[in-house]
């Protein structure tokens, strides 16, 4: 993924190791700070690939902090 453009569930799915429901139900959960998809067509949704970069290097942070306070 790279920071432009778009992805469908199913790049991110395959590009976390998980399923096409895993990505759209982290994407609902409020708790979880999965970006949101985006509708750009009548049967098509996206998501940002800058956002779902950004995701993942606020995830490493987090794991980072975690590692250092045990």
């Amino acid at each position: 993924i790279n920071g432009y453009g778009y992805s469908s569930d199913k790049v991110l799915a395959r590009y976390f190791g998980t399923t096409r429901k895993t990505i759209w139900a982290w994407s609902k959960d409020p708790d979880n700070p999965f970006p949101k998809p985006i509708k750009i067509g009548k049967n098509t949704t996206r998501w940002l690939n800058q956002a779902v970069k950004n995701y993942i290097a606020m995830t490493l942070k987090e794991d980072v902090k975690e590692t250092l306070a045990v």
